[in-house]
């Protein structure tokens, strides 16, 4: 979360995140509250919140992304460990539009080599992307195929699995 290549913990209960920074010897710091929200208490849960941390911002420190119900949250690292307070930024991936764990994988990666993680979903009736402009928010949402949704029962969350890695 610092930037310095050693990952970190970090990780969301009832009051928010928290983290607990790696001091290089595999042994970390104290654990500090670092966001008020992404936790209990502010309503998100497991079994409907997805949370990721990735880069959003091609500084290679993680960032804190949500998928709660009104679609997707973002806290920016500041670069030390610290977070600017979670914000709005995308109508999309959420429950209120019918995401859910049960059915529709989400995930945050780098897929134009940017340096900067996009969202990918793989959503009811087709797999859909929104880029990130490389400060943290991301574009309108565009199907990139039909292929892998949950549709008809054919990638069932319980029995299939979607990967997104680099293959060439």
């Amino acid at each position: 979360m610092t930037g310095d290549g050693r990952a970190d913990i970090i990780g969301c209960g009832n009051a928010g995140c928290w983290a607990a920074l790696n001091n290089g010897s595999g042994i970390f710091g104290p654990v500090n509250l670092v966001i008020n929200n992404f936790g209990t208490t502010q309503g998100w849960r497991v079994d409907k919140h997805p949370r990721f941390v990735a880069d959003l911002t091609g500084n290679k420190c993680g960032d804190v992304i949500g998928f709660g119900g009104a679609g997707v949250y973002v806290a920016l690292n500041n670069g030390n460990g610290t977070f600017q307070p979670a914000k709005f930024i995308l109508n999309n991936f959420g429950i209120q539009q019918g995401w859910m764990v049960s059915k529709h994988p989400r995930f945050v990666v780098d897929l134009t080599g940017d340096g900067c993680a996009d969202i990918i979903g793989f959503g009811e009736s087709s797999t859909l992307v929104s880029y990130n402009d490389g400060k943290g928010n991301f574009g309108a949402v565009k199907v990139l195929t039909n292929d892998f949704s949950f549709s008809g029962g054919k990638w069932p969350v319980d029995t299939t699995v979607r990967l997104i890695a680099n293959l060439d």
